[in-house]
């Protein structure tokens, strides 16, 4: 059985993927800081390798930490084993910079919204055995596509508001519009409800996890 669960009223967790990136975490990070917004960033384990200074000032300043795996892969694609290589990797990569790991998953393409065949929910089930919350998201303003706008970003989370409370943002690629885009849903968080991650019990989750994701979108399989 498949379970995908939780929202809550007024509340939106802000999620960035692909990244570290050298040019443009840091143009996030620093608007983040400036309008006070928590956010969660899903975090390549070779993009971290390249730039771990970056997953430094993350943790330093109050961002969550989540997986998505070390190359990217399409897991529908790979086998069992190769998708608990590329979590475990990622996760040793965290712990060794941060003094922390991270209960989090967020599997790359189809199978961070709506998992439908075997191939998307095995990744969800390996990461259950590893111990993860798999991290769904409900908004998706594709700020990837080709010839997106800032406004065409902006118009679309706010279109797709009923449906669920994650946000999914990318801190990697684009160019100088797609990054104005991602400002201004950063930036129109503060203050509007916007909040990022909240503590959990210390008997959550592996020791020296500092913190959970609400369940506001995880996916389960039992």
């Amino acid at each position: 059985m498949v379970k995908k669960y939780g929202k809550r009223d007024s509340v939106v967790a802000l999620s960035f993927d692909d990244g570290p990136d050298e040019r443009y975490t840091p143009e996030i990070l620093d608007i983040l800081k400036a309008a006070n917004v928590p956010a969660i960033f899903f975090v390549v384990g070779i993009n971290v390798e390249n730039n771990v200074g970056l997953l430094k000032r993350i943790y330093d300043e109050g961002h969550e930490i989540g997986n998505h795996t070390f190359t990217h892969p399409n897991l529908a694609l790979v086998n069992p084993e190769r998708t608990r290589v590329e979590l475990q990797a990622t996760r040793r990569i965290i712990e060794s910079i941060t003094g922390h790991s991270t209960i989090l998953f967020r599997p790359p393409y189809n199978a961070d919204s709506e998992p439908e065949s075997m191939e998307e929910l095995l990744p969800v089930e390996v990461g259950k055995e590893e111990n993860y919350y798999t991290v769904a998201e409900s908004i998706d303003p594709q700020d990837w596509s080709e010839g997106v706008t800032a406004d065409t970003i902006v118009a679309r989370v706010i279109q797709q508001d009923a449906l669920g409370n994650i946000i999914l943002l990318h801190d990697a690629g684009g160019d100088a519009s797609r990054r104005s885009g991602r400002s201004r849903v950063s930036s129109r968080t503060s203050g509007s409800g916007g909040e990022g991650l909240w503590p959990c019990p210390s008997s959550w989750g592996r020791p020296g996890t500092r913190s959970c994701l609400p369940s506001l979108g995880t996916i389960s399989c039992s």
